[in-house]
Order: structure tokens, then sequence, then C-alpha cells
């Protein structure tokens, strides 16, 4: 795992020395979070939302959100106390659009639970391309990219996907993200 003053110096470099939006969360405040939504953050992000921010700039294009606020303003990717703690039930690709029947129940079932289980908004890039941490479930520490059409791993971890070390399977999707200086 990179030091924290290494996520935080290469944001710096890619989005200058203003790229926080908010400060450290701190301790309490992110064990009452935990403790509220009946999980344990990932170390990294965990590690990172205490000592460094609590939002920034970027990766994601319209910011990384702080601890516990919806991916975007029009996004259904927020924090339900309610799901949070139940397992997130995807571990690969899963194109939904045009290949599932979303009228079978067993299918409605499942999108919901890929889109309100066991994860944390990061941000958005906008247009419903929404990035979660995922806390729950077999996916655990892995960042994934959900919306409308399909969900897909992007990062195997939240220093990953901070450094921009994309699975490889993913990097086409990213490919053309806006990189460098404060959107």
């Amino acid at each position: 795992m990179a030091e924290i003053s290494a996520l935080e110096a290469a944001l710096a470099t890619e989005f200058g020395p203003g790229w926080r939006t908010g400060d450290p969360a701190g301790e309490a405040a992110v064990a009452a979070f935990e403790a509220a939504n009946g999980i344990a953050l990932p170390p990294q992000y965990r590690a990172f939302v205490v000592g460094s921010a609590n939002g920034a700039v970027g990766p994601p294009h319209y910011g990384l959100v702080a601890l516990g606020e919806p991916a975007g303003r029009n996004s259904y990717h927020i924090v339900r106390p309610d799901s949070v703690a139940h397992a997130f039930p995807l571990t690969e690709f899963w194109l939904w659009d045009g290949t599932e029947d979303l009228q079978d129940p067993k299918n409605i079932e499942r999108h919901r639970q890929a889109h309100e289980s066991g994860t944390i908004p990061l941000g958005t890039d906008g247009d419903g391309m929404d990035y979660v941490l995922v806390v729950t479930g077999v996916a655990r520490g892995q960042v994934w990219m959900l919306n409308g059409e399909f969900a897909t791993p992007v990062a195997s971890d939240f220093e990953a996907w901070i450094l921009r070390d994309y699975l490889p399977h993913a990097r086409w999707l990213l490919e053309f993200r806006p990189h460098g200086g404060p959107v």
C-alpha cells in the first residue's frame, strides 16, 4: 500500500495544490459512519478520509465526494443505511442492457442489489457513470463503475483507482476520461 502522502502527491500533481475539497474527516467521524452503517471501510480509503481529505477535485470528472454523499447531483448511488452492510452481489462485469430480461423478477432484484447493496459512492463522470467503493462481499475493496447499462470493476482498490492503475478490461472505458487540472 502506498503511503497516504504518495496519494496526496499524485492528486496534487494531477489537479494542483487545491485538490482537496474537504478537510480530513478524522477518526471519530469515520468510526461513527462505520458504526451507523454496520461496516468497516477498506483500509486505504479509510486512511485517506481520516487523514488526507474528505472530498477532492478528482479523479472522477465531477470530483471525489465526501464520505456518505451521493455520487452526483442526480445519482441514485447513495448511502442507504439499511443496505450498505448487505453484500455487494457482483464479482465480474455484468451487461444487462439488451442481454437480460429486466422484467424477470430475479434480474430486477439483482439489478437493485447491484446499485444499492454493499457500496459507498466515490463520484461520477456524469451521464450516470458513477464510481463506487465496494465495502462488503467478495469484491470488497474494489472500485466499480455502475450505470444504467452495465456494472464493471475498474480498479483493484482505492489506491489503484487514485493512481489510475485501472484493470485491463476497464481501460477502454476510461481512456478518454478527463485528466489534469481542476474541473
